[in-house]
Protein backbone atom coordinates (compact mmCIF):
# COMPACT_ATOMS: atom_id res chain seq x y z
CA UNK A 1 0.00 0.00 0.00
CA UNK A 2 1.30 3.42 -0.91
CA UNK A 3 2.03 5.40 2.21
CA UNK A 4 0.51 8.81 2.51
CA UNK A 5 3.10 11.38 1.44
CA UNK A 6 3.47 15.10 1.70
CA UNK A 7 3.34 16.16 -1.93
CA UNK A 8 3.84 19.87 -1.21
CA UNK A 9 7.59 20.16 -1.72
CA UNK A 10 7.69 18.05 -4.88
CA UNK A 11 4.57 19.78 -6.14
CA UNK A 12 6.11 23.23 -5.74
CA UNK A 13 9.21 22.07 -7.59
CA UNK A 14 7.10 20.77 -10.45
CA UNK A 15 5.29 24.13 -10.48
CA UNK A 16 8.61 25.84 -11.15
CA UNK A 17 9.58 23.37 -13.88
CA UNK A 18 6.19 23.62 -15.57
CA UNK A 19 6.20 27.43 -15.52
CA UNK A 20 9.62 27.50 -17.16
CA UNK A 21 8.65 24.94 -19.81
CA UNK A 22 5.33 26.63 -20.57
CA UNK A 23 7.14 29.91 -21.22
CA UNK A 24 10.32 28.76 -22.95
CA UNK A 25 9.66 25.23 -24.28
CA UNK A 26 5.92 24.70 -24.79
CA UNK A 27 6.45 21.72 -27.10
CA UNK A 28 8.41 19.95 -24.38
CA UNK A 29 5.83 20.94 -21.78
CA UNK A 30 3.19 18.93 -23.64
CA UNK A 31 5.25 15.73 -23.29
CA UNK A 32 4.74 15.63 -19.51
CA UNK A 33 2.29 12.79 -18.87
CA UNK A 34 -0.79 13.00 -16.61
CA UNK A 35 -0.56 11.71 -13.02
CA UNK A 36 -0.11 8.01 -12.32
CA UNK A 37 -2.83 6.13 -10.50
CA UNK A 38 -2.10 5.42 -6.84
CA UNK A 39 -3.28 1.87 -7.42
CA UNK A 40 -0.60 1.34 -10.08
CA UNK A 41 2.13 2.62 -7.77
CA UNK A 42 0.87 0.35 -4.97
CA UNK A 43 0.83 -2.63 -7.35
CA UNK A 44 4.45 -1.91 -8.28
CA UNK A 45 5.48 -1.99 -4.62
CA UNK A 46 3.58 -5.23 -3.93
CA UNK A 47 4.92 -7.04 -6.98
CA UNK A 48 8.57 -6.40 -6.18
CA UNK A 49 8.39 -6.12 -2.38
CA UNK A 50 9.93 -2.66 -2.21
CA UNK A 51 8.83 0.65 -0.68
CA UNK A 52 9.11 3.65 -2.94
CA UNK A 53 10.44 6.87 -1.36
CA UNK A 54 7.69 9.38 -0.72
CA UNK A 55 9.19 12.05 -3.01
CA UNK A 56 9.29 9.63 -5.93
CA UNK A 57 5.68 8.67 -5.30
CA UNK A 58 4.71 12.35 -5.17
CA UNK A 59 6.44 12.98 -8.51
CA UNK A 60 4.69 10.03 -10.17
CA UNK A 61 1.36 11.28 -8.85
CA UNK A 62 2.12 14.62 -10.53
CA UNK A 63 3.50 13.27 -13.81
CA UNK A 64 3.63 9.61 -14.77
CA UNK A 65 6.89 10.10 -16.63
CA UNK A 66 7.03 11.66 -20.08
CA UNK A 67 6.01 10.72 -23.60
CA UNK A 68 9.11 9.61 -25.47
CA UNK A 69 10.98 9.09 -27.73
CA UNK A 70 10.53 12.26 -29.72
CA UNK A 71 12.46 15.43 -30.50
CA UNK A 72 10.53 17.48 -27.96
CA UNK A 73 10.46 14.94 -25.11
CA UNK A 74 11.34 16.30 -21.67
CA UNK A 75 14.72 14.91 -20.61
CA UNK A 76 17.53 15.37 -18.15
CA UNK A 77 21.02 16.13 -19.51
CA UNK A 78 22.34 13.08 -21.33
CA UNK A 79 18.92 12.30 -22.79
CA UNK A 80 17.58 10.57 -19.68
CA UNK A 81 13.79 10.43 -20.01
CA UNK A 82 11.55 10.08 -16.95
CA UNK A 83 9.78 6.70 -17.06
CA UNK A 84 6.14 6.00 -16.34
CA UNK A 85 5.07 3.34 -13.82
CA UNK A 86 4.61 0.72 -16.53
CA UNK A 87 8.14 1.26 -17.86
CA UNK A 88 9.57 1.25 -14.33
CA UNK A 89 7.90 -2.10 -13.77
CA UNK A 90 9.34 -3.51 -17.04
CA UNK A 91 12.85 -2.45 -16.10
CA UNK A 92 12.55 -3.89 -12.61
CA UNK A 93 11.23 -7.19 -13.92
CA UNK A 94 14.03 -7.41 -16.49
CA UNK A 95 16.79 -6.82 -13.93
CA UNK A 96 15.27 -9.36 -11.54
CA UNK A 97 15.09 -12.00 -14.24
CA UNK A 98 18.75 -11.41 -15.07
CA UNK A 99 19.69 -11.52 -11.38
CA UNK A 100 18.20 -15.00 -11.00
CA UNK A 101 21.04 -16.52 -13.00
CA UNK A 102 23.56 -18.42 -10.92
CA UNK A 103 26.47 -16.42 -12.34
CA UNK A 104 24.80 -13.02 -11.77
CA UNK A 105 26.15 -12.22 -8.31
CA UNK A 106 27.10 -8.74 -9.55
CA UNK A 107 23.41 -8.08 -10.26
CA UNK A 108 22.47 -8.95 -6.68
CA UNK A 109 25.22 -7.46 -4.52
CA UNK A 110 25.09 -3.85 -5.76
CA UNK A 111 28.52 -3.90 -7.38
CA UNK A 112 26.86 -3.49 -10.79
CA UNK A 113 23.13 -3.58 -9.98
CA UNK A 114 20.78 -4.55 -7.17
CA UNK A 115 17.18 -5.86 -7.29
CA UNK A 116 16.13 -2.88 -5.17
CA UNK A 117 17.52 -0.31 -7.60
CA UNK A 118 14.50 1.25 -9.30
CA UNK A 119 15.06 2.71 -12.77
CA UNK A 120 13.30 6.09 -12.95
CA UNK A 121 14.85 7.56 -16.12
CA UNK A 122 16.28 5.78 -19.15
CA UNK A 123 17.97 6.41 -22.46
CA UNK A 124 17.92 4.75 -25.85
CA UNK A 125 20.97 2.83 -24.63
CA UNK A 126 21.35 0.73 -21.48
CA UNK A 127 22.27 3.64 -19.21
CA UNK A 128 19.81 4.70 -16.52
CA UNK A 129 19.06 6.92 -13.56
CA UNK A 130 17.84 4.89 -10.59
CA UNK A 131 16.64 5.37 -7.02
CA UNK A 132 18.12 3.12 -4.35
CA UNK A 133 15.21 1.48 -2.51
CA UNK A 134 17.34 -0.69 -0.22
CA UNK A 135 16.65 -0.02 3.47
CA UNK A 136 19.49 1.86 5.11
CA UNK A 137 21.47 5.07 4.81
CA UNK A 138 21.22 5.27 1.02
CA UNK A 139 17.48 4.72 0.88
CA UNK A 140 16.02 7.15 -1.65
CA UNK A 141 19.41 8.27 -3.05
CA UNK A 142 19.61 8.93 -6.79
CA UNK A 143 22.29 7.01 -8.69
CA UNK A 144 23.49 6.56 -12.26
CA UNK A 145 24.13 3.30 -14.06
CA UNK A 146 26.40 3.31 -17.11
CA UNK A 147 26.64 0.08 -19.06
CA UNK A 148 29.80 -1.77 -18.07
CA UNK A 149 30.56 0.41 -15.03
CA UNK A 150 29.87 0.48 -11.33
CA UNK A 151 26.82 2.37 -10.02
CA UNK A 152 27.55 6.00 -9.35
CA UNK A 153 25.85 7.97 -6.59
CA UNK A 154 26.01 11.70 -7.27
CA UNK A 155 25.18 14.74 -5.14
CA UNK A 156 21.40 14.18 -5.04
CA UNK A 157 20.35 12.41 -1.81
CA UNK A 158 16.76 12.12 -3.00
CA UNK A 159 14.58 12.34 -6.09
CA UNK A 160 13.20 15.60 -4.74
CA UNK A 161 16.75 16.98 -4.60
CA UNK A 162 17.29 16.02 -8.25
CA UNK A 163 14.07 17.75 -9.29
CA UNK A 164 15.07 20.83 -7.27
CA UNK A 165 18.48 20.95 -8.96
CA UNK A 166 16.73 20.64 -12.33
CA UNK A 167 14.43 23.56 -11.56
CA UNK A 168 17.42 25.62 -10.40
CA UNK A 169 19.32 24.84 -13.61
CA UNK A 170 16.42 25.90 -15.82
CA UNK A 171 15.71 29.12 -13.94
CA UNK A 172 19.35 30.13 -13.53
CA UNK A 173 20.38 29.12 -17.05
CA UNK A 174 23.20 26.87 -15.83
CA UNK A 175 24.17 23.18 -15.94
CA UNK A 176 22.33 20.75 -13.70
CA UNK A 177 24.44 20.29 -10.58
CA UNK A 178 26.16 16.92 -10.52
CA UNK A 179 25.11 15.91 -14.02
CA UNK A 180 27.72 17.13 -16.47
CA UNK A 181 28.17 20.61 -17.94
CA UNK A 182 25.28 20.68 -20.39
CA UNK A 183 23.44 24.00 -20.54
CA UNK A 184 19.65 24.22 -21.01
CA UNK A 185 18.75 25.89 -24.31
CA UNK A 186 15.59 25.96 -26.38
CA UNK A 187 14.80 25.81 -30.05
CA UNK A 188 11.43 25.57 -31.80
CA UNK A 189 9.69 25.24 -28.46
CA UNK A 190 11.85 22.35 -27.29
CA UNK A 191 14.16 21.98 -24.32
CA UNK A 192 17.63 20.86 -25.35
CA UNK A 193 20.85 20.32 -23.41
CA UNK A 194 24.07 21.50 -25.08
CA UNK A 195 27.61 20.82 -23.96
CA UNK A 196 29.63 23.68 -22.49
CA UNK A 197 33.29 23.39 -23.42
CA UNK A 198 36.11 23.78 -20.96
CA UNK A 199 39.08 24.76 -23.11
CA UNK A 200 42.70 25.35 -22.14
CA UNK A 201 43.93 28.81 -23.20
CA UNK A 202 47.37 27.52 -24.19
CA UNK A 203 47.39 23.73 -24.65
CA UNK A 204 50.77 22.03 -24.69
CA UNK A 205 52.01 20.70 -28.01
CA UNK A 206 52.79 16.99 -28.10
CA UNK A 207 54.54 17.53 -31.43
CA UNK A 208 56.86 20.04 -29.79
CA UNK A 209 57.53 17.73 -26.84
CA UNK A 210 58.34 14.84 -29.19
CA UNK A 211 60.48 16.90 -31.57
CA UNK A 212 64.02 15.58 -31.96
CA UNK A 213 63.14 12.18 -30.48
CA UNK A 214 63.54 9.15 -32.70
CA UNK A 215 60.47 6.95 -32.20
CA UNK A 216 60.79 3.46 -30.79
CA UNK A 217 60.65 0.85 -33.54
CA UNK A 218 57.16 -0.68 -33.43
CA UNK A 219 56.89 -4.28 -32.28
CA UNK A 220 53.48 -4.71 -33.86
CA UNK A 221 51.24 -3.10 -36.42
CA UNK A 222 50.75 -3.28 -40.14
CA UNK A 223 53.00 -2.39 -43.03
CA UNK A 224 51.94 -0.49 -46.14
CA UNK A 225 53.87 -0.37 -49.41
CA UNK A 226 53.24 2.49 -51.83
CA UNK A 227 54.93 2.67 -55.26
CA UNK A 228 54.93 5.36 -57.97
CA UNK A 229 56.55 5.22 -61.40
CA UNK A 230 58.98 7.90 -62.50
CA UNK A 231 59.24 9.70 -59.17
CA UNK A 232 62.34 10.22 -57.09
CA UNK A 233 62.22 9.28 -53.41
CA UNK A 234 62.06 12.93 -52.39
CA UNK A 235 59.17 13.50 -54.84
CA UNK A 236 57.32 10.59 -53.27
CA UNK A 237 57.98 11.82 -49.75
CA UNK A 238 56.64 15.26 -50.59
CA UNK A 239 53.50 13.89 -52.18
CA UNK A 240 52.77 11.57 -49.28
CA UNK A 241 53.07 14.46 -46.86
CA UNK A 242 56.46 14.09 -45.22
CA UNK A 243 57.51 16.62 -42.59
CA UNK A 244 59.77 19.17 -44.33
CA UNK A 245 63.33 19.53 -43.19
CA UNK A 246 64.80 22.71 -41.69
CA UNK A 247 66.39 25.20 -44.02
CA UNK A 248 70.04 24.66 -44.80
CA UNK A 249 69.93 21.15 -46.25
CA UNK A 250 70.05 19.16 -43.02
CA UNK A 251 67.99 16.03 -42.51
CA UNK A 252 64.41 16.41 -41.26
CA UNK A 253 64.16 16.32 -37.49
CA UNK A 254 62.72 13.08 -36.09
CA UNK A 255 59.50 13.29 -34.12
CA UNK A 256 58.20 10.51 -31.90
CA UNK A 257 54.61 11.76 -32.18
CA UNK A 258 54.46 11.43 -35.97
CA UNK A 259 54.22 8.29 -38.10
CA UNK A 260 57.40 7.42 -39.98
CA UNK A 261 57.80 6.69 -43.67
CA UNK A 262 60.83 5.15 -45.36
CA UNK A 263 61.52 5.56 -49.05
CA UNK A 264 63.74 4.08 -51.72
CA UNK A 265 63.90 3.44 -55.44
CA UNK A 266 64.05 0.32 -57.60
CA UNK A 267 64.52 0.97 -61.29
CA UNK A 268 61.98 3.57 -62.41
CA UNK A 269 59.79 3.04 -59.34
CA UNK A 270 59.97 5.00 -56.10
CA UNK A 271 58.52 3.16 -53.11
CA UNK A 272 57.58 3.97 -49.53
CA UNK A 273 57.16 1.69 -46.53
CA UNK A 274 55.14 2.82 -43.52
CA UNK A 275 53.21 1.43 -40.60
CA UNK A 276 50.20 3.61 -41.27
CA UNK A 277 47.79 1.56 -43.38
CA UNK A 278 44.95 4.06 -43.44
CA UNK A 279 47.14 6.93 -44.53
CA UNK A 280 48.49 5.07 -47.56
CA UNK A 281 45.09 4.25 -49.04
CA UNK A 282 43.41 7.60 -48.43
CA UNK A 283 42.14 9.02 -51.73
CA UNK A 284 43.76 12.34 -50.84
CA UNK A 285 47.19 10.69 -50.72
CA UNK A 286 46.92 8.47 -53.78
CA UNK A 287 45.46 11.32 -55.81
CA UNK A 288 48.61 13.34 -55.07
CA UNK A 289 51.03 10.44 -55.50
CA UNK A 290 49.57 9.39 -58.86
CA UNK A 291 49.46 12.89 -60.34
CA UNK A 292 50.99 12.58 -63.83
CA UNK A 293 51.95 8.94 -63.29
CA UNK A 294 50.79 5.54 -61.98
CA UNK A 295 50.75 4.63 -58.30
CA UNK A 296 49.72 1.60 -56.26
CA UNK A 297 49.34 0.84 -52.57
CA UNK A 298 49.10 -2.50 -50.78
CA UNK A 299 48.84 -3.20 -47.09
CA UNK A 300 49.14 -6.20 -44.81
CA UNK A 301 45.65 -5.53 -43.40
CA UNK A 302 43.43 -8.42 -44.46
CA UNK A 303 40.34 -7.27 -46.30
CA UNK A 304 41.80 -4.02 -47.61
CA UNK A 305 41.90 -4.28 -51.39
CA UNK A 306 45.09 -3.09 -53.12
CA UNK A 307 44.74 0.34 -54.74
CA UNK A 308 45.77 1.34 -58.25
CA UNK A 309 45.59 4.98 -59.34
CA UNK A 310 46.51 6.73 -62.58
CA UNK A 311 46.93 10.50 -62.93
CA UNK A 312 44.72 11.34 -59.95
CA UNK A 313 42.00 8.79 -60.76
CA UNK A 314 41.26 5.55 -58.94
CA UNK A 315 41.41 2.58 -61.30
CA UNK A 316 41.25 -0.40 -58.93
CA UNK A 317 39.07 -1.13 -57.05
CA UNK A 318 36.07 0.85 -58.36
CA UNK A 319 36.24 4.29 -56.72
CA UNK A 320 34.84 4.51 -53.19
CA UNK A 321 35.71 7.05 -50.48
CA UNK A 322 37.80 5.75 -47.61
CA UNK A 323 37.48 7.55 -44.28
CA UNK A 324 40.49 7.02 -42.00
CA UNK A 325 39.95 6.81 -38.24
CA UNK A 326 40.28 10.03 -36.23
CA UNK A 327 43.79 9.01 -35.20
CA UNK A 328 44.91 9.17 -38.86
CA UNK A 329 44.29 12.89 -39.35
CA UNK A 330 47.28 15.21 -39.14
CA UNK A 331 48.77 18.67 -39.75
CA UNK A 332 51.92 20.69 -40.64
CA UNK A 333 53.51 24.13 -40.33
CA UNK A 334 55.74 25.86 -42.92
CA UNK A 335 59.29 25.37 -41.65
CA UNK A 336 61.41 24.98 -44.76
CA UNK A 337 62.10 22.96 -47.90
CA UNK A 338 61.96 19.18 -48.03
CA UNK A 339 65.35 17.47 -47.87
CA UNK A 340 65.92 13.72 -48.17
CA UNK A 341 67.97 12.33 -45.27
CA UNK A 342 71.03 10.23 -45.92
CA UNK A 343 70.43 6.53 -46.50
CA UNK A 344 71.20 4.19 -43.66
CA UNK A 345 68.06 4.11 -41.51
CA UNK A 346 67.02 0.52 -40.80
CA UNK A 347 63.60 -0.59 -42.01
CA UNK A 348 61.04 -0.93 -39.22
CA UNK A 349 61.28 -4.46 -37.87
CA UNK A 350 59.25 -6.98 -35.89
CA UNK A 351 59.58 -10.78 -35.57
CA UNK A 352 57.22 -11.52 -38.49
CA UNK A 353 58.56 -8.76 -40.73
CA UNK A 354 60.08 -11.01 -43.39
CA UNK A 355 56.84 -12.89 -44.02
CA UNK A 356 54.92 -9.64 -44.01
CA UNK A 357 57.17 -8.03 -46.60
CA UNK A 358 56.87 -11.10 -48.81
CA UNK A 359 53.09 -10.87 -48.59
CA UNK A 360 53.21 -7.20 -49.58
CA UNK A 361 55.31 -7.97 -52.63
CA UNK A 362 52.94 -10.76 -53.66
CA UNK A 363 49.96 -8.42 -53.41
CA UNK A 364 51.77 -5.76 -55.41
CA UNK A 365 52.71 -8.30 -58.11
CA UNK A 366 49.01 -9.13 -58.53
CA UNK A 367 48.35 -5.60 -59.78
CA UNK A 368 48.98 -4.62 -63.44
CA UNK A 369 52.21 -2.84 -62.56
CA UNK A 370 55.73 -4.13 -63.11
CA UNK A 371 57.52 -2.48 -60.23
CA UNK A 372 59.96 -5.32 -59.57
CA UNK A 373 59.87 -4.73 -55.81
CA UNK A 374 61.11 -7.76 -53.87
CA UNK A 375 61.39 -8.55 -50.14
CA UNK A 376 65.15 -8.16 -50.51
CA UNK A 377 64.72 -4.60 -51.76
CA UNK A 378 62.42 -3.74 -48.86
CA UNK A 379 64.76 -5.37 -46.35
CA UNK A 380 67.58 -2.98 -47.25
CA UNK A 381 68.26 0.43 -45.81
CA UNK A 382 66.17 3.42 -46.78
CA UNK A 383 65.85 7.13 -46.08
CA UNK A 384 63.42 7.98 -43.28
CA UNK A 385 61.25 11.00 -42.58
CA UNK A 386 58.37 11.79 -40.24
CA UNK A 387 55.02 11.89 -41.97
CA UNK A 388 52.24 14.42 -41.45
CA UNK A 389 49.04 13.47 -43.31
CA UNK A 390 47.70 15.70 -46.02
CA UNK A 391 44.40 17.52 -45.64
CA UNK A 392 41.14 15.61 -45.97
CA UNK A 393 39.24 16.19 -49.18
CA UNK A 394 35.68 17.28 -48.51
CA UNK A 395 32.95 16.14 -48.92
CA UNK A 396 34.54 12.67 -49.26
CA UNK A 397 35.15 12.72 -45.50
CA UNK A 398 31.99 12.86 -43.40
CA UNK A 399 31.53 15.18 -40.40
CA UNK A 400 32.68 13.58 -37.15
CA UNK A 401 29.61 14.43 -35.08
CA UNK A 402 26.10 15.92 -35.04
CA UNK A 403 23.71 14.11 -37.38
CA UNK A 404 22.93 15.97 -40.58
CA UNK A 405 19.16 16.28 -39.88
CA UNK A 406 19.92 18.30 -36.74
CA UNK A 407 21.75 20.95 -38.76
CA UNK A 408 19.33 20.78 -41.67
CA UNK A 409 16.42 21.54 -39.35
CA UNK A 410 18.02 24.79 -38.22
CA UNK A 411 18.94 25.85 -41.77
CA UNK A 412 15.50 25.11 -43.16
CA UNK A 413 14.12 28.28 -44.65
CA UNK A 414 17.34 30.30 -44.50
CA UNK A 415 17.85 32.00 -47.90
CA UNK A 416 20.97 30.88 -49.70
CA UNK A 417 22.40 34.39 -49.99
CA UNK A 418 22.30 34.77 -46.20
CA UNK A 419 23.53 31.30 -45.28
CA UNK A 420 27.13 31.81 -46.45
CA UNK A 421 27.80 34.94 -44.34
CA UNK A 422 26.08 33.33 -41.34
CA UNK A 423 28.28 30.24 -41.60
CA UNK A 424 31.35 32.44 -41.97
CA UNK A 425 30.42 34.15 -38.70
CA UNK A 426 29.89 30.76 -37.01
CA UNK A 427 33.27 29.53 -38.27
CA UNK A 428 34.94 32.66 -36.93
CA UNK A 429 33.33 32.10 -33.50
CA UNK A 430 34.51 28.49 -33.49
CA UNK A 431 38.05 29.56 -34.41
CA UNK A 432 38.04 32.23 -31.71
CA UNK A 433 36.83 30.04 -28.84
CA UNK A 434 39.23 27.21 -29.73
CA UNK A 435 42.29 29.43 -30.22
CA UNK A 436 42.68 28.59 -33.91
CA UNK A 437 42.12 32.23 -34.87
CA UNK A 438 45.36 33.16 -33.12
CA UNK A 439 47.37 32.02 -36.15
CA UNK A 440 48.01 34.70 -38.76
CA UNK A 441 47.12 32.47 -41.70
CA UNK A 442 43.80 31.55 -40.11
CA UNK A 443 42.93 35.11 -39.13
CA UNK A 444 43.48 36.21 -42.73
CA UNK A 445 41.30 33.41 -44.07
CA UNK A 446 38.52 34.26 -41.61
CA UNK A 447 38.62 37.90 -42.68
CA UNK A 448 38.30 36.82 -46.31
CA UNK A 449 35.35 34.58 -45.46
CA UNK A 450 33.56 37.38 -43.63
CA UNK A 451 34.15 39.68 -46.60
CA UNK A 452 32.81 37.11 -49.06
CA UNK A 453 36.17 36.60 -50.72
CA UNK A 454 37.38 33.14 -51.83
CA UNK A 455 39.82 31.35 -49.54
CA UNK A 456 42.29 29.27 -51.58
CA UNK A 457 43.81 26.39 -49.63
CA UNK A 458 46.13 23.57 -50.64
CA UNK A 459 48.36 21.19 -48.76
CA UNK A 460 51.39 23.38 -49.46
CA UNK A 461 49.79 26.80 -48.91
CA UNK A 462 50.49 28.61 -45.62
CA UNK A 463 46.88 28.09 -44.55
CA UNK A 464 46.92 24.42 -45.55
CA UNK A 465 50.20 23.83 -43.73
CA UNK A 466 48.77 25.41 -40.59
CA UNK A 467 45.62 23.32 -40.69
CA UNK A 468 47.67 20.17 -41.21
CA UNK A 469 49.83 21.05 -38.23
CA UNK A 470 46.75 21.49 -36.03
CA UNK A 471 45.23 18.22 -37.19
CA UNK A 472 48.55 16.49 -36.51
CA UNK A 473 48.27 17.51 -32.85
CA UNK A 474 44.90 15.78 -32.68
CA UNK A 475 46.36 12.60 -34.14
CA UNK A 476 49.62 12.66 -32.15
CA UNK A 477 48.45 10.62 -29.10
CA UNK A 478 47.57 7.77 -31.43
CA UNK A 479 51.11 7.65 -32.85
CA UNK A 480 53.41 8.30 -29.92
CA UNK A 481 54.94 5.55 -27.83
CA UNK A 482 54.67 6.99 -24.33
CA UNK A 483 58.07 5.52 -23.46
CA UNK A 484 59.63 7.95 -25.91
CA UNK A 485 58.59 11.21 -24.25
CA UNK A 486 59.30 12.31 -20.69
CA UNK A 487 56.01 14.11 -20.22
CA UNK A 488 52.77 14.57 -22.09
CA UNK A 489 50.10 17.28 -21.98
CA UNK A 490 47.14 16.36 -19.75
CA UNK A 491 43.93 15.05 -21.28
CA UNK A 492 42.18 18.39 -20.83
CA UNK A 493 44.74 20.04 -23.11
CA UNK A 494 44.45 17.32 -25.76
CA UNK A 495 40.68 17.85 -25.75
CA UNK A 496 41.34 21.47 -26.55
CA UNK A 497 43.37 20.29 -29.54
CA UNK A 498 40.46 18.08 -30.56
CA UNK A 499 38.16 21.11 -30.58
CA UNK A 500 40.76 23.15 -32.43
CA UNK A 501 41.02 20.37 -34.99
CA UNK A 502 37.29 20.52 -35.61
CA UNK A 503 37.61 24.26 -36.11
CA UNK A 504 40.32 23.55 -38.71
CA UNK A 505 38.00 21.14 -40.53
CA UNK A 506 35.20 23.71 -40.41
CA UNK A 507 37.45 26.34 -41.99
CA UNK A 508 38.56 23.85 -44.64
CA UNK A 509 34.90 23.08 -45.40
CA UNK A 510 34.05 26.76 -45.76
CA UNK A 511 36.99 27.19 -48.13
CA UNK A 512 36.13 24.24 -50.36
CA UNK A 513 32.39 23.46 -50.20
CA UNK A 514 29.11 25.22 -50.96
CA UNK A 515 27.55 26.65 -47.80
CA UNK A 516 24.85 24.01 -47.29
CA UNK A 517 27.41 21.22 -47.56
CA UNK A 518 29.88 23.04 -45.35
CA UNK A 519 27.31 23.55 -42.58
CA UNK A 520 27.52 19.94 -41.40
CA UNK A 521 31.25 20.40 -40.78
CA UNK A 522 30.92 23.86 -39.25
CA UNK A 523 28.43 22.56 -36.71
CA UNK A 524 29.99 19.13 -36.18
CA UNK A 525 31.14 20.61 -32.87
CA UNK A 526 28.99 23.73 -32.37
CA UNK A 527 30.93 26.86 -31.45
CA UNK A 528 28.64 27.69 -28.50
CA UNK A 529 25.64 26.05 -26.80
CA UNK A 530 23.34 28.61 -28.43
CA UNK A 531 24.56 28.02 -31.95
CA UNK A 532 21.03 27.70 -33.34
CA UNK A 533 19.95 31.14 -32.14
CA UNK A 534 23.26 32.66 -33.25
CA UNK A 535 22.87 31.20 -36.73
CA UNK A 536 19.39 32.63 -37.07
CA UNK A 537 20.53 36.02 -35.81
CA UNK A 538 23.45 35.99 -38.25
CA UNK A 539 21.03 35.53 -41.14
CA UNK A 540 19.41 38.84 -40.11
CA UNK A 541 16.10 37.05 -39.67
CA UNK A 542 16.40 37.10 -35.86
CA UNK A 543 16.00 34.29 -33.37
CA UNK A 544 12.71 33.33 -31.73
CA UNK A 545 12.01 35.68 -28.80
CA UNK A 546 12.02 32.87 -26.28
CA UNK A 547 15.21 31.20 -27.53
CA UNK A 548 17.52 30.78 -24.57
Amino acid sequence: MVEKVNEGGVGRTWDRIERWLARHAPATYTTLRPPAARADVAALEREFGIRLPGDLVASLLRHDGVTWPGQAAFALPGDYYLLDVAAIREHCAMWRRLAEREDATHLRDGSYWHPSFLTVAGTNAADAVFVDCRPGERYGTVGWHLKGGEPYFGPHPSFAALLGALADALEADRPLRGLGVDLPVTFAGRLLWEDVWTLHPDPGSLLDLAAGITPTAPSRGTVTLTVARGLTPDDLLGRIGAHPAPAGGSAPEPNAALPQVQVGREGEWAFAVAREPWEAIRPEVLRRVSRGTVAAAVTSVDGLTPRLWEDGRQVLPPPAPVEPPASARGGLRPIGPLVIPAAGSPVLRRPSEEAELSSLCERLAALPVDAGITPGVLAGTMATAPLIPVLPVLPDVEPVAHPVPLVAEVMDGIPGERLGPALAAATARLAEVTGLAGHREVAGALADLRAGRPVPVSDESPLGLRLRRVLAEVAAPGHVDWRDVERIPPTSQWRTWQRRGEAARALLAMASLPPREAADHVFAIPPTPRWRAELLRDTAEGAPPEDM
